[in-house]
């Protein structure tokens, strides 16, 4: 079962821990959480133009690695499926 990720603001469980996804580090996870993103099953299914729109809107530190974004439906899929060796297979090969 993924560890769950503490929101800084209320310091409670809000959801899925994102920081296992390429690319999302603990604030961007915090401010997911804050746009009512909380599981992977959400983040898997929102579209990523929107996500980005909804990210800058919102004052998140982008991460200047826009591949990996493009690839945070994807993980958060396998993620969502508790298929974590899965997810690093698929996170080595974006390494490559």
């Amino acid at each position: 079962t993924p560890k769950k990720v503490a929101s800084k603001k209320s310091n409670k469980v809000t959801g899925d821990n994102f920081t296992k996804i390429s690319g999302i580090g603990p604030s961007l996870s915090i401010k997911l959480n804050e746009l009512g993103i909380t599981t992977f099953q959400k983040l898997s299914e929102i579209d990523e133009d929107i996500l980005r729109d909804m990210l800058e809107a919102s004052g998140a530190k982008m991460n200047n690695n826009k591949y990996a974004m493009q690839t945070w439906n994807e993980q958060a899929a396998l993620a969502a499926k508790n298929d974590f060796k899965g997810l690093k297979k698929l996170q080595k090969s974006l390494k490559s």
